[in-house]
C-alpha cells in the first residue's frame, strides 16, 4: 500500500518566470524528499514542466508536505491529487518515474476531478482531492474532501494581512504576542486578523482531515 501524490501547477502558462518557478519547485521538492526521507518511497520528481509526483510509504506527514509546498510556492497555485493503493511495478527511491499501479491511477483521477470542477459553474471548488479504490470507505473520503474544500474557501478569502499572520501560526509555534512584536502590531490587531480569517476553524478542519486520513490508512493496511 502506497500514497501517491500528483501536484499540478494551476495556469502554469500564465506564469511570467516559468523557469525560475520550476527551479524553486525543484529545490523545494528535493528538500522535502530529504526531510521526510523515512516516509518517502519515491522522491518527489518533476515529471512535466507544470507537474510533479511522489510516492509515500504512509500518510503521517501528507498534510504537512502539501502545506509546505503551498506556503513556499505562494502565490503559485497547485492542484493535488492523492491516491491510496497498490503499486504493481518496481519502485525507485531516487525518482518517482516508471512506477505504475492503482495508487497513481487514483491520484490522476483526483487531479482530473479538480480540473473538471474548475471548468464548471455551481461546483464546489477545491485544490486537494484524496481517494482510494476501497468502496467501503467512500463516505469517509467524501467527508475528508469536504473539509479540504472548506479549507480552500478560507485560503482563497484570506487578505494579505491575514495570510501574513496565519502563515506565521502554521509555520512556527509562537504566541500572538510574539507575532505582534515581530510585525510591529498590537496583540489585539493580530487577534482580529486571526478571527476574521477563520483560522481556528480552518486549523480544526485540517487536523480532522489529517486524523481521518491516518485512521483510514491504518484500516486499509490491516484489511
Amino acid at each position: 500500500m502506497y500514497c501517491a501524490i500528483i501536484g499540478d501547477i494551476v495556469d502554469s502558462k500564465k506564469i511570467v518566470n516559468r523557469e525560475e518557478t520550476q527551479q524553486k519547485l525543484h529545490s523545494l521538492l528535493r528538500k522535502l524528499s530529504e526531510q521526510y526521507s523515512k516516509h518517502v518511497a519515491s522522491n518527489f520528481t518533476i515529471t512535466l514542466g507544470d507537474e510533479f509526483q511522489g510516492l509515500l510509504l504512509d500518510t503521517i506527514y501528507l498534510i504537512e508536505i502539501i502545506d509546505e509546498i503551498k506556503m513556499q510556492m505562494y502565490p503559485i497555485e497547485f492542484r493535488f491529487g492523492i491516491g491510496i493503493g497498490d503499486i504493481h511495478t518496481e519502485v525507485n527511491k531516487e525518482i518517482a518515474i516508471g512506477a505504475d499501479g492503482p495508487a497513481y491511477h487514483i491520484a490522476r483521477a483526483c487531479i482530473d476531478e479538480i480540473k473538471e470542477k474548475d471548468n464548471k459553474y455551481e461546483q464546489v471548488k477545491q485544490d486537494i482531492v484524496i481517494n482510494s479504490d476501497e468502496e467501503s470507505q467512500g463516505l469517509t473520503f467524501k467527508m475528508i474532501n469536504a473539509a479540504f474544500a472548506q479549507c480552500f474557501f478560507y485560503e482563497k478569502n484570506w487578505s494579505d494581512k491575514q495570510r501574513e499572520v496565519v502563515i506565521r501560526l502554521m509555520k512556527e509555534d509562537v504566541s500572538q504576542r510574539a507575532i505582534a512584536e515581530d510585525l510591529g502590531l498590537t496583540q489585539s490587531s493580530v487577534n482580529r486578523r486571526i478571527s476574521q480569517s477563520g483560522f481556528l476553524v480552518y486549523q480544526h478542519l485540517k487536523l480532522s482531515a489529517k486524523n481521518l486520513i491516518n485512521e483510514l490508512w491504518e484500516a486499509l493496511i490491516h484489511e
